[in-house]
């Protein structure tokens, strides 16, 4: 019996609340990933085609202990969606690393009751580092920081073949050494 037939599946989508349960529904044929606990991510989780990641409650993906390199990858092919009816808080848990809370190469949505903190990264931009798309509709990007001393930008980096569109949310209370927080 495989970790998704033992897992909640309905209508809105499929219920997770572990880390492989998690890993295995990014993987699988489930468009619709509701969290249902808080999870910790011990490796990077890659996103290679549309995946809506919610929750009803109040639930986060924190750093797991050591883990210092991208918490979430949107490849070419991949188009993420975060939202939330309570929080979803994607934490990078304050500790020193060498990666982003969400590398952007496809498609990259966030929306309302989505939290992007607590990166504490040395690369561009240490909560997205975008070269796709990325649009901002709400959600809250705030209490990260980008450490290097020269030649990486932002705690939001969107490169020169990128799109960045902010239509509403908050960024507040973020740190670089070297930039602006968007660059």
């Amino acid at each position: 019996v495989g970790v998704l037939s033992l897992l909640n599946v309905n209508a809105q989508g499929i219920s997770v609340s572990t880390f492989e349960e998690l890993q295995s529904a990014v993987s699988g044929d489930y468009d619709t990933i509701i969290l249902s606990a808080d999870i910790p991510i011990t490796e990077t989780l890659e996103i290679d085609d549309e995946k809506i990641v919610t929750t009803g409650g109040s639930y986060s993906l924190v750093r797991g202990s050591g883990f210092a390199s991208n918490l979430i990858s949107v490849s070419q092919s991949g188009n993420l969606t975060l939202q939330s009816q309570g929080t979803l808080t994607i934490d990078g848990g304050s500790e020193a690393c060498q990666g982003s809370l969400i590398n952007n190469k496809g498609s990259l949505h966030i929306k309302s009751g989505v939290e992007l903190i607590n990166n504490n990264s040395s690369l561009s931009g240490s909560a997205v580092n975008n070269s796709g798309s990325f649009t901002l509709d709400g959600g809250a990007i705030y209490n990260n920081s980008q450490t290097a001393e020269s030649g990486r930008y932002g705690v939001i980096y969107s490169n020169d073949n990128s799109s960045l569109t902010i239509k509403s949310g908050e960024i507040h209370d973020n740190t670089t050494t070297t930039s602006g927080t968007i660059f």
